[in-house]
């Protein structure tokens, strides 16, 4: 017996219940017992009193006589017995025996069961329209729409299902409600479809207050409601009102308004939509266009980008064949230009779009000065492509955009023809006005406007229009490989124009520039454009350049250029690489590796695996095509023309040069980003980090591995800086758990056998900085170990003082993924200062214990439970000391101890330097997709 059931039960029905309970058939005990289990007895007592005053137990009630009755065992709970029974189907139905009748029961999420009780003769196919209703009817909003119910004190729903659905009361102000011979017309999967009463009623939700504008304008049809509600959507009842102040004055309802007069008066929905219907409507084709039914009659609308509604309602006239050129006119007519323009206009307070259309067309008033307009014959002649053709109450017009005010010019000299205006633009854009009138004082004095003078009077008296235009009447034999000549024809004749300026592009470049380096403007602002124009690729040739060889180098493949100096198998070398293998899926293989400091022959690159990326680019070594005198100079010039988008430069002293020098002349085309990974030994040697960031900072974004160098560079730099440095953490390539655990236990094997000497692995590039002496020291600190070196580099191993005989030398590393490290005891990394290091990134994967220098941005990915830390100082021996304690210290590790080490220092790799993490890091902070 439910808990429910028994804590409300006297000992006497407890008794009474159990007996009655054990003499139920096997089929009643099931639903006896379903019944008991849903535990509702103190709401069947709440909502029958009578029943809690009989002191009979309610279960026994509800089984003998509430179930009759029709009584809800809980105001969720649906009951259904016999034939009504029968018709329950589905699976949120359960079917029971009771007293040999068939019993379906389901649970509602809204007091449907209640609500039967309220109404009996809702049948089960009504019941999903009643829950419907019960999950949507608000009664708060039916009651303050029905005052009358409210005072009846009725209850909303009830009187909804009974009366209001037929009365055309609003369900709800969103949903909307079709019965009988509407709701069979309802199409679309937008409705939904139920049965009440044997009736058919289909109900939607609307995002507009569609029911409650039905309930206001009764007769909206089925087929009219789609249109409605575009026009609840649309419509700004208070923009409406403020436009058309007689509706405003009767009080009337702007959307009752514009559905009944409005929209046959011609007054705009809104603004920027126009409006067609009937005939016109017939003639709206294309897809801008939406259609919908209104009163039998065809309605068509389309959203424009401008006020054209407001205008065709200023302009009743304008056929959905003018609409396009209307559009035009609205766009690039600017009213205040035009009044000012215009001031005959402006005193009779004519509007400009108006008055335009239809009196400044044809009096050759310009649209914008800027703007040529053409008309019917004249509209006609006009062929090429910079024209748009338009039809204006049954006219051709044609009208193009100039680069100058071609517009004002013709409506000054109202006879210049479609074959003039090319000549007429090209002295608009080559005469001076200001030069010319200080040259001619008398056309100054006289306040002729200059361009009028000369094509009226100046070119037929011989003055000339620029200082590099030279313009016959008959064709010269005028021979120069730096004029550009123009054909023209002016009232009738051939014209041949020469000219040698300099392009606006170059200029602009050249203006801009002058922001920097004032000493440009040295010979007067206005004189760059006269001087004298020579062939620049000349110049290159000169310098031993051969210009079409290094083009021919880059084959096209130039949005994005890298710069290193070697291909060898260095940190910086596969940090580059990955960066190029992101580059190239973004940018579809159009990327340019510019190897610097070594020529092509003395590379043996291609079969090593951390620069398999680098055969998806296309690489240049520049020392094989590149002879000149000045080579940062023959770069900068040759990038000028290429103009790509990114130029990165990593590790390469012609690189840095390149943006130290040329660093604001190549950022106004591309994002520049030099690489800078530490800061070196106390700046020994000036590395680049030391040197450069100070010069390319104003033009370069700095880049870097590690985030101790990104607070040193921001530090030092901000203040000139275009950026904050950006941090790339380098990717690894992963080996699985499976791999890994492979290799951990191929090492416990090796590390568990007898009499074994104790070997060391030492991986990184064999020079000074990274740690030499140390190693040197340490191995002779260990002389029964054994130390394998492995790195570039081997021939320095003698003077570094690696000639010892535990020191033996492995050389370089084809594929570090795959190379077999199970042997070693552990890796040991003594570089004295570093980025973020690649080769031990790489080591993590080998499932050996890593000893390393405490440099760089190691910290950033490892932490003391996953590495051996070691102190670098300035004493080499104290180092080597150190390193030999920590070497110590993994050799008497507990297995459990060892292990945890080399799965923490994977774990933390594979959460910083996954590939799918350095993919997203460069492609937001490098190429900014």
């Amino acid at each position: 017996m439910a808990k429910d059931s028994a804590e409300n039960a006297s000992d006497h029905d407890l008794e009474n219940f159990e007996a009655y309970f054990e003499g139920l058939s096997s089929e009643d005990k099931e639903f006896a017992n379903y019944v008991d289990g849903l535990g509702f007895t103190n709401s069947y007592l709440d909502m029958n009193t009578d029943v809690k005053n009989s002191g009979l137990h309610p279960i026994i009630h509800w089984l003998q006589y509430g179930l009759f009755e029709g009584r809800p065992l809980h105001s969720t709970v649906v009951v259904r017995r016999g034939a009504d029974a029968e018709r329950a189907e589905g699976d949120n139905w359960q079917h029971y025996r009771w007293n040999g009748e068939l019993i379906a029961v389901r649970q509602s999420r809204v007091a449907l069961g209640d609500l039967i009780h309220r109404i009996p003769d809702i049948s089960v196919e009504d019941e999903a329209f009643a829950e419907f209703v019960l999950q949507n009817l608000d009664p708060e909003f039916y009651l303050q729409v029905r005052r009358d119910v409210a005072e009846a004190n009725i209850d909303p729903v009830y009187h909804w299902l009974q009366h209001g659905l037929y009365e055309g009361t609003l369900l709800h102000p969103d949903v909307l409600t079709r019965h009988g011979p509407d709701a069979e017309r309802t199409k679309g999967s937008s409705w939904q479809r139920y049965r009440w009463k044997g009736e058919l009623v289909v109900v939607r939700q609307s995002s507009v207050a569609l029911s409650d504008l039905i309930q206001r304008i009764p007769d909206i049809s089925v087929e009219d409601e789609a249109f409605a509600e575009f026009v609840l959507q649309n419509l700004d009842p208070k923009m409406y009102l403020q436009a058309h102040r007689d509706v405003a004055e009767i009080n009337a309802d702007p959307f009752g308004h514009w559905l009944g007069w409005g929209l046959y008066q011609n007054r705009p929905l809104h603004p920027t939509i126009v409006t067609r219907r009937g005939s016109d409507a017939e003639r709206t084709k294309d897809d801008s266009w939406q259609h919908y039914r209104w009163k039998g009659e065809l309605i068509a609308v389309r959203q424009s980008g401008v006020a054209l509604g407001d205008l065709i309602y200023l302009i009743p006239d304008i056929s959905v064949e003018d609409e396009a050129f209307a559009e035009f006119v609205l766009q690039n007519l600017d009213p205040k230009m035009y009044l000012q323009a215009h001031r005959d206009v402006a005193e009779v307070n004519a509007d400009p779009f108006g008055h335009w259309l239809g009196w400044g067309l044809y009096q050759n008033r310009p649209l914008h000065p800027t703007i040529v307009t053409r008309r019917g014959s004249d509209a006609e002649r006009t062929k090429d492509d910079s024209w748009q053709h338009y039809r204006w109450k049954g006219e051709l017009i044609a009208v193009r955009q100039s680069r100058v005010a071609l517009g004002d010019l013709i409506y000054r000299i109202p006879d210049i023809s479609v074959e003039d205006e090319a000549f007429a633009e090209f002295v608009l854009q080559k005469l001076d006005p200001k030069m010319y009138l200080q040259a001619h004082r008398d056309v100054a004095e006289a306040n002729i406007d200059p361009f009028f003078h000369w094509l009226k009077y100046g070119f037929s008296a011989g003055f000339a229009l620029a200082p590099n235009v030279k313009i016959f009447k008959n064709q010269q034999n005028f021979q120069n490989d730096t004029w550009t000549r123009h054909d023209f024809k002016w009232n009738g004749e051939f014209l041949y124009a020469y000219e040698n300026m300099i392009s606006d592009d170059i200029l602009n470049q050249v203006h801009r520039q002058a922001k920097y380096e004032p000493a440009i403007y040295a010979a007067g602002a206005l004189a760059l454009s006269a001087l004298n124009v020579f062939d620049g690729p000349d110049l290159l040739t000169r310098d031993r350049v051969d210009v079409d060889q290094l083009l021919n180098c880059f084959n096209g493949q130039t949005s994005v250029i890298f710069f290193i100096p070697y291909l060898l198998a260095g940190g910086a070398e596969k940090y580059a690489a990955d960066l190029v293998d992101v580059a190239t899926t973004i940018y579809n293989g159009n990327v340019s590796v510019v190897v610097t400091e070594q020529s092509e022959k003395d590379s043996d690159w291609s079969s090593l695996s951390v620069l398999k990326p680098f055969h998806k680019a296309n690489v240049i070594f520049w020392k094989d095509v590149d002879n000149s005198y000045n080579p940062v100079t023959t770069l900068a010039r040759l990038l000028n023309g290429l103009a790509p988008k990114v130029i990165v430069v990593i590790n390469s002293r012609l690189g840095l040069d390149l943006i130290s020098t040329y660093g604001r002349g190549l950022s106004q085309n591309a994002n520049l980003f030099c690489a800078y990974f530490s800061m070196g030994v106390n700046g020994l040697g000036v590395p680049y980090g030391t040197r450069f960031p100070r010069l390319t900072s104003s033009f370069a974004t700095s880049l870097t591995d590690n985030s101790p160098m990104q607070h040193i560079l921001d530090e030092r730099y901000s203040h000139i800086s275009i950026g904050n440095t950006i941090v790339i953490p380098p990717r690894v390539q992963l080996v699985s758990d499976r791999k890994f655990e492979e290799r951990y236990k191929k090492n416990v094997t090796t590390l568990n056998k007898n009499n074994r000497h104790r070997r060391w692995v030492w991986y990184s590039r064999i020079e000074i900085f990274k740690g030499t002496e140390i190693l040197a020291k340490l191995a002779k600190m260990r002389p029964h170990d054994q130390f394998d070196v492995y790195g570039t580099g081997s021939e320095n191993a003698d003077h570094l003082g690696l000639h010892l005989p535990n020191i033996k030398l492995k050389g370089v590393v084809k594929n570090i993924n795959v190379e077999d490290f199970s042997l070693y005891d552990g890796f040991i990394f003594t570089s004295l200062y570093e980025g973020l290091p690649n080769a031990v990134l790489e080591m993590s994967q080998h499932a050996i214990p890593m000893i390393l220098s405490d440099v760089g941005g190691l910290r950033d990915t490892f932490d003391d439970e996953s590495v051996k830390f070691v102190r670098i100082v300035d004493d080499k021996e104290v180092c080597a000391k150190n390193f030999d304690a920590a070497l110590a210290e993994v050799l008497h590790l507990k297995p459990a101890e060892r292990y945890s080490m080399i799965v923490n220092a994977k774990s933390q790799v594979e959460l910083r330097h996954s590939a799918t993490n350095h993919s997203n890091t460069v492609r937001e902070k490098l190429f900014n997709v």
